[in-house]
């Protein structure tokens, strides 16, 4: 997620719909900063790594954003996929109410996108 902003901010610009964006990789951030402290790193996590170094290296090596999102979003649903699975399989142990939060937040930020260059409404779009 970090990447495919870094990217698409360097080709495009700033805009203010991409703020939703921002606070996912914050919270991204605090949730990892807070399991390497806490001891919790698990195989999964070093996968999630390892995806969002080599999406780095995309966007270092070809510089287009398009490239670097497109592998994000992939890199995001793959590492999405147990996560919903157990949501599927077992729905009652998915009650959190940032599922709907988060869902809010994409809703805004694809209508924010309205009038923006497609590439802004690409990664919100797959998260919602």
């Amino acid at each position: 997620m970090g990447a495919s902003f870094i990217s698409q901010v360097d080709e495009k610009g700033f805009a203010i719909n991409q703020v939703v964006m921002c606070m996912s990789i914050i919270g991204c951030l605090t949730i990892s900063i807070m399991s390497i402290k806490n001891g919790n790193i698990k195989k999964i996590d070093w996968v999630c790594l390892s995806l969002g170094l080599a999406c780095t290296v995309i966007y270092v090596i070809t510089k287009d954003a398009w490239l670097t999102t497109g592998f994000a979003i992939v890199a995001d649903f793959i590492v999405a996929i147990p996560t919903i699975s157990n949501a599927w399989n077992d729905p009652a142990a998915e009650r959190s109410i940032a599922w709907k939060y988060g869902a809010a937040g994409y809703i805004i930020t694809v209508v924010a996108c309205k009038g923006h260059d497609s590439i802004y409404i690409a990664y919100p779009l797959f998260l919602l």
